[in-house]
């Protein structure tokens, strides 16, 4: 397939990660016969560094006009214009690791944060109808429980307006309502069954702090997507601003591309080869010294996890040639 994407970089750092995410995405399109125009914008600190503010309105036009785009920062400064922009009606924080990070949880079991915290960013009755039913197929996807912290007020009427067009169309009707105490004290005692929580904001936001939390130096591996009425364009990172990208693990970042790929570009087998190059370096004990002391042995720098990840890619492409 022909695809467009955009690479949106906050910092320094995270310009060197979107040249590593350049080479998978090329090395990728190689390997299953894609073509993909990969494009480079500046947002946060970059942008006001440059144009004066976080995001511009150019950026946003260049963005609405790409097949998706991933946004790598070490904040979120122009990122709600840019969602603004793309008509975004929902973000969804994504805890989804893969076991082998298990040594990097804040708990002494190991156990990861896993689930997605989801909160609306319209409160439209149409766009929370909407926002139910992306959730609702992503964790019947996942296998997760379902659970809501709703609004109150005139909101909250149209909240449950939404739940019960949702239920007419054949959802579960045993609803788990929660609020944000009760979610987080069960997130701390099991934080492995999660789930799926659409929220408010502001209760998204402590549970998101919370999740973050458990997940420990795992947790700038994690990524964000932010669904439009009838699909995903935009995915972000949060990219820690380190004085290197050789110092910082690519991996949050691919797993972002993971999903930019089967949620974006409907490339649900691309997708999963790339998830499992990314764990067979995990697995085979491989680590950049942000994430290097629960391995136990030397690490090694971005590009050369890059490049192990490549190794196999290219492999991939070799066979289909013959």
């Amino acid at each position: 397939m022909r695809a467009k994407i955009m690479l949106i970089s906050g910092s320094e750092t995270a310009l060197g990660l979107s040249l590593f995410v350049q080479q998978v995405l090329t090395d990728l399109a190689v390997a299953f016969g894609h073509s993909f125009v990969i494009t480079e914008e500046r947002g946060s600190a970059l942008s006001r560094k440059e144009y004066g503010s976080p995001m511009t309105e150019e950026t946003v036009e260049a963005a609405d006009a790409c097949d998706a785009a991933l946004w790598l920062a070490p904040d979120e400064s122009g990122l709600a214009e840019l969602c603004d922009g793309l008509r975004c009606i929902l973000a969804c924080h994504v805890f989804w690791l893969p076991e082998e990070l298990r040594g990097l949880s804040l708990l002494k079991s190991g156990v990861l944060a896993r689930g997605i915290l989801a909160s609306p960013l319209s409160d439209g009755e149409e766009d929370l109808r909407r926002s139910m039913d992306r959730l609702h197929a992503m964790a019947g996807d996942r296998g997760l429980a379902f659970s809501e912290i709703p609004y109150a007020g005139e909101r909250g009427e149209r909240w449950q307006r939404a739940v019960r067009t949702a239920a007419e169309r054949g959802y579960p009707l045993n609803r788990s309502v929660t609020n944000a105490p009760d979610f987080i004290r069960k997130t701390i005692e099991d934080p492995a069954s999660m789930g799926v929580l659409l929220a408010t904001p502001s209760a998204c936001a402590g549970t998101r702090a919370v999740a973050e939390a458990l997940c420990g130096q795992a947790a700038g591996l994690c990524y964000s997507l932010y669904p439009e009425k009838r699909r995903v364009r935009l995915y972000s990172v949060r990219v820690p601003d380190r004085a290197s990208a050789d110092e910082t693990s690519p991996l949050g970042a691919l797993f972002a591309v993971c999903e930019l790929l089967k949620t974006g570009l409907g490339l649900a087998k691309e997708a999963e080869f790339l998830s499992t190059c990314c764990d067979n370096v995990l697995h085979a004990g491989w680590r950049t010294s942000d994430l290097a002391a629960e391995s136990g042995r030397q690490p090694i720098t971005a590009e050369g996890m890059i490049r192990l990840i490549s190794e196999q890619i290219e492999l991939v492409a070799a066979l289909g040639q013959r």
